[in-house]
C-alpha cells in the first residue's frame, strides 16, 4: 500500500532530502547572483557602447553640418563669381557693340 510506505519512511531519510533539497536551494541562490552580475555587467557594458556610439554620432553630426556650411558657402561665392563675369562680359560686350557703330 502506497500510503503505509510514505508513512513508514524514516526520520533520517526526510532530514537527508531536506538537507538535499537545503543544498539544492544554495546553488540556485549562487547562481541566482552569478546571472544578477552578468546581466548587471552586460547592462553597464551596452550602456557604455550606446554612449560611445551616440557621441560619435554627435560628431559625425557636427562635422556635416560644418561641412554643409562651407559647401553652401562655396556655391554662393561661385554664384557670386559667375554673376559678376556675367554682368562683365555683358558690359564689354555692350561697350564693344557703342564703339562699334
Amino acid at each position: 500500500n502506497a500510503s503505509t510506505t510514505s508513512s513508514s519512511s524514516s526520520p533520517a531519510k526526510t532530514h537527508q532530502y531536506i538537507q538535499y533539497m537545503e543544498h539544492q536551494l544554495a546553488t540556485l541562490k549562487y547562481e541566482m547572483a552569478n546571472l544578477q552580475t552578468t546581466h548587471q555587467d552586460a547592462m553597464n557594458q551596452c550602456q557604455q557602447q550606446w554612449k560611445q556610439q551616440h557621441n560619435q554620432s554627435k560628431q559625425l553630426i557636427e562635422q556635416l553640418e560644418k561641412q554643409n556650411k562651407q559647401l553652401l558657402q562655396t556655391i554662393k561665392d561661385m554664384e557670386r563669381t559667375f554673376f559678376r563675369k556675367t554682368m562683365e562680359n555683358t558690359n564689354s560686350k555692350s561697350n564693344n557693340h557703342n564703339h562699334n557703330n
